[in-house]
């Protein structure tokens, strides 16, 4: 699934025609990208509809995914699973289990995919989950985590995980992207480290056909789009 920016579809609009001509599934990343906690009611509404015009309107498909920026969905703004309803999403990957950077929800013990039912419809949230490594619980499958850790043990997780799902933006492949001055050690490796190979890294993960919760994703995506 390629989750976009209502902006950004707005100023590329080849590239987000060209992504839904080769049968890619398109969701909303929000217009603008500001965080849940920064936007009342009304104006997450306005941004979410914005969005799905425009989108639709490029890429020639319905839109019935969203994410969240920065995983900022949290219990607090549950109640817009409603709204999200009502603009015609019908799946969501917007939970993040534990804390993050802009959200974290509290996710062990709940059934996988999440369903929400709300008076304009119910909508499937497919979170993303940690990894149990060792002693650790890791969020291994995304983004720089995901670009650093050795290619065995993300085969290891995904082999022995009932669920598993993985996110990343652009940047996570972009080698030869400028890069940000400024930023701490820390942050800088966060930011760039395993660039190089992670594209060949996810490519090789996707060949082994060994996403148990892929299927699921797909089976869930095909009630609604068939």
């Amino acid at each position: 699934i390629f989750f976009v920016l209502g902006e950004i579809a707005d100023q590329f609009t080849s590239a987000v025609k060209k992504i839904a001509d080769e049968g890619h599934v398109i969701g909303t990343h929000s217009f603008a990208h500001k965080m849940l906690s920064e936007q009342s009611d009304e104006e997450f509404m306005d941004d979410l509809l914005s969005s799905i015009k425009v989108i639709e309107s490029v890429s020639g498909v319905d839109v019935r995914c969203y994410r969240a920026p920065g995983f900022s969905m949290t219990s607090d703004h549950f109640h817009r699973y409603s709204l999200l309803a009502k603009a015609g999403i019908r799946f969501d990957f917007s939970l993040f289990d534990g804390k993050a950077s802009h959200g974290g929800v509290e996710i062990s013990g709940r059934d996988l995919p999440i369903r929400f039912d709300t008076d304009a419809g119910q909508i499937t949230s497919f979170p993303f989950m940690r990894s149990k490594v060792f002693s650790s619980s890791l969020p291994l499958m995304g983004g720089g985590y995901f670009r650093i850790t050795p290619y065995a043990l993300v085969q290891k997780v995904v082999r022995e995980s009932e669920y598993a799902m993985t996110y990343f933006h652009p940047r996570d492949f972009s080698y030869y992207q400028p890069r940000l001055k400024g930023l701490s050690p820390v942050r800088y490796f966060k930011a760039y480290a395993g660039i190089k190979g992670g594209l060949r890294k996810l490519q090789k993960l996707i060949a082994s056909d060994e996403w148990a919760g892929g299927s699921l994703i797909q089976m869930e995506l095909k009630k609604c789009t068939n």
